[in-house]
């Protein structure tokens, strides 16, 4: 990529980025008492279909646009690269497999929208079957220039994420009336409790509802009747004081039996990446035979 496809901020752009998301995120963390992976993911998808233009990507004190990454999409290793990340950095960059259009931002809200710009987009089962039933929850999947081509010398991994030519994002998604899709949870997340799916971000907004409660992460860990059971880990705000009780019962306030935790674990963290994403997968192994005997 030629250095005419990177921007270089100024202290002032550079002043005026870091402001305008600091106010946002203080923002964010306020109205929801957290800010998550589907929250962010959000705010990306949304600025690169209305701000093409508007910076997509920022590392040290160069940028690259939306409409750069398109026009470079062969390249952007190059870039990413060029700007500074090293080999084993993880970056992701959305793709626009659903958009969701401002006329319809009030009347759908929590949808990620339809399929995007040149992007035909559906929901499969677990064997590959395009899932059309309202209501019922499928894998996210999408075709078109916007899609990945391969992870990079790992044929197997990119293998089992084109399957079909389609490529599966990992979203769990159900279809409204309108066929608007909204993502549900991770299908890594998704939990399998006595034939029924259970998702993990559901059960979360509704502990969410106590304002006594800091974080939250929802978790399948082995069951002996249940195959998994639903367990919530729950971290109180400074100076508060929850039961597994509490927790139980209001969630049985808002929610379907089976969607009810088994089991509350109180905690004072939940473990964390450097960037503080939630470990899910850490916690189901350090809780996975916490209830073995049940």
């Amino acid at each position: 990529m030629s250095d005419q496809s990177i921007n270089t901020l100024t202290a002032k752009e550079r002043s005026k980025y870091d402001t305008l998301n600091k106010e946002n995120i203080n923002f964010l963390m306020e109205r929801y008492n957290r800010v998550n992976r589907l929250v962010i993911a959000d705010m990306v998808r949304r600025s690169s279909y209305h701000y093409p233009d508007k910076t997509a990507l920022i590392f040290g004190d160069r940028s690259l646009t939306y409409a750069q990454l398109e026009t470079e999409s062969n390249r952007v290793a190059n870039a990413l690269l060029d700007l500074g990340i090293k080999k084993y950095d993880r970056v992701a960059i959305l793709a626009h497999n659903t958009i969701l259009k401002a006329e319809d931002a009030t009347s759908k809200l929590g949808s990620a929208g339809m399929a995007g710009l040149n992007m035909e987009t559906r929901l499969e089962d677990a064997v590959g079957k395009p899932v059309t039933t309202i209501g019922e929850p499928g894998e996210i999947c999408g075709k078109g220039p916007h899609a990945m081509i391969m992870y990079f010398k790992e044929p197997e991994k990119t293998e089992d994420a084109m399957k079909g030519g389609w490529f599966h994002s990992g979203d769990i998604g159900i279809l409204d009336e309108d066929r608007y899709i909204s993502v549900v949870d991770r299908k890594k997340d998704l939990i399998k409790t006595g034939g029924e799916n259970v998702s993990t971000r559901e059960v979360e907004e509704v502990i969410y509802l106590d304002t006594r409660i800091e974080e939250t992460a929802v978790i399948g860990i082995n069951h002996a009747k249940w195959v998994e059971a639903v367990t919530a880990v729950v971290v109180p705000r400074k100076g508060e004081t929850v039961t597994e009780e509490e927790i139980i019962s209001l969630c049985k306030e808002h929610l379907a039996p089976f969607k009810v935790p088994k089991k509350v674990i109180i905690t004072e963290a939940l473990p964390k990446t450097p960037t503080g994403k939630i470990l899910k997968r850490d916690m189901r192994d350090t809780y996975k035979d916490l209830l073995s005997d049940s």
